[in-house]
């Protein structure tokens, strides 16, 4: 007669409350989704800080392999190469905040100043159009939108608000990566010793492994997002000038920080930048968005394959839910990040049904990714 087989009573126990965990989950999704929202606001410099640590370490590996010797000791080696990106970034932190800012701020200022002019101009663009008829409705004189100044000052104070804080945690998260990026080994040295304490040789393994694909896809993803984030910005600023566009500096800044975002950061930059240069030059506007079309394409095809590659590995169907996903969470910084967290579970899963698959004998399976 054969054996019967039970479960252990952990395993049960254990069952039965992930269980009872998904349905509450799902019951109380609002209150789950506010909780997470609060804890990674919370959390958000020492995140910030962990993105930074990719990006200065893969940098300083980089630098390593440069430079060492058999002679110089690799934690000096480590120490001189992690400060030296360090320096490196700060120094272009503040060559921006010397050379560029002020150049921005005068952008902004001189925009506003003329703003009467844009906007008379504007109008009587429009009054040569068909549509006339309803450009009084649509565009209202220059003194009626003074009324609404503050209603706009209170939103841009809140916005302002917003941008300060999340100016503040990103000084911080770069002090935090400061710590991690030193002490890497000692972090590494740690960890490894509580997964040898809390888990089985097999668990180890798995769990080395995560880590192994965590890392790749995040430092990957984030320096490659930055470089090319900056490519962009730069190309936009020598094409803006060759072709006497105005505002080239603003609009290249702003064109640079929203390509940050995959999928939806070219269209969140070209409307404000559009914007205005509708104001500025109706025709000007036009031609701008046709030369952002062609620059994004070049960029798709030529610049981001070789700069970001094959890091992340999603399908467009996943990226779009991941930015979807993590902007509604964690707003900007969730868009960016959500793309390779995605990509790690689900290389993860990959492997995990792979491997079913093959014990099972089906050898050829497709990656679902």
């Amino acid at each position: 007669m054969p054996k019967k087989h039970f479960l252990p009573v952990k395993e049960i126990i254990l069952t039965v409350f992930v269980i009872i965990l998904i349905i509450f989950c799902f019951w109380k999704y609002d209150a789950v989704f506010f909780l997470l929202k609060a804890v990674f606001l919370a959390l958000r410099p020492v995140f910030i800080g962990i993105a930074f640590a990719f990006v200065i370490n893969s940098f300083a590996i980089r630098v390593v392999k440069i430079w060492r010797t058999d002679k110089v000791p690799e934690k000096v080696a480590w120490v001189i190469s992690s400060l030296g990106v360090y320096v490196i970034f700060v120094g272009i932190i503040a060559a921006a905040l010397y050379f560029v800012i002020p150049s921005l701020v005068g952008s902004i200022k001189q925009f506003f100043e003329n703003f009467d002019v844009y906007y008379n101009n504007f109008s009587q663009t429009l009054a040569k159009l068909p549509i006339i008829s309803i450009t009084e409705k649509l565009l209202p004189p220059p003194e009626k939108i003074r009324e609404y100044i503050p209603t706009a000052v209170s939103t841009a104070t809140n916005a302002l608000g917003g941008a300060a804080r999340g100016v503040a945690d990103t000084f911080i998260g770069f002090a935090v990566s400061f710590y991690f990026v030193l002490g890497k080994n000692s972090f590494k040295s740690g960890a490894k010793k509580v997964a040898t304490a809390l888990l089985s040789p097999t668990a180890y393994e798995k769990a080395e492994e995560l880590y192994s694909v965590f890392v790749k896809t995040f430092s990957g993803f984030i320096s490659g997002q930055l470089t090319e984030a900056l490519i962009m910005g730069v190309l936009c600023f020598i094409g803006m000038l060759i072709f006497g566009f105005e505002y080239p500096l603003l609009i290249s800044v702003i064109i640079a920080f929203t390509n940050l975002i995959p999928i939806f950061g070219p269209i969140m930059g070209t409307i404000p930048s559009a914007m205005i240069l509708l104001f500025a030059d109706p025709m000007s506007a036009i031609w701008f968005v046709i030369f952002i079309i062609v620059l994004q394409q070049i960029e798709s095809q030529l610049i981001y394959p070789r700069v970001v590659g094959t890091s992340v590995g999603l399908k467009p169907f996943w990226t779009l839910f991941a930015i979807i996903v993590g902007g509604g969470l964690f707003g900007v910084w969730g868009m960016i990040l959500g793309i390779p967290l995605l990509s790690v579970i689900y290389t993860e899963i990959n492997r995990i049904i792979s491997k079913k698959c093959e014990n099972k004998g089906f050898v050829d399976v497709e990656n679902f990714r």
